[in-house]
């Protein structure tokens, strides 16, 4: 993934993209580093766009319990896109779990 990052290609971040919510399952914490990396790379807003409405909001949707503390770690970041990125997952995850309210109700990040 790493190779097609460095093209710095809008459409290698759709694929990572889409690649890295393929790994949520079995490398969590790995797909949410490497979010980070992506995006700090990338540093252009359709980068954390991308990468935070895949990943970041996928991760959220299907590991809920997980992603919250790591979203608290992102909003002190010091990189503004990183920061930005947890926006954009948690617009995402609202829209994928309206069928869920306790799951809206329990989301806080101080």
């Amino acid at each position: 993934m790493d190779v097609i990052i460095d093209y710095e290609a809008i459409e290698g971040f759709v694929i990572v993209g889409q690649a890295l919510i393929s790994l949520l399952e079995n490398e969590f914490e790995q797909v949410i580093w490497k979010s980070r990396e992506y995006i700090v790379k990338g540093d252009k807003w359709y980068v954390y766009d991308i990468i935070g409405e895949r990943s970041l909001g996928y991760a959220l949707v299907d590991h809920f319990d997980e992603t919250p503390p790591w979203f608290k770690w992102f909003l002190k970041d010091e990189n503004k896109w990183v920061r930005r990125s947890v926006g954009v997952a948690i617009h995402f995850f609202g829209k994928r779990v309206l069928d869920k309210p306790d799951r809206t109700k329990t989301l806080e990040i101080d």
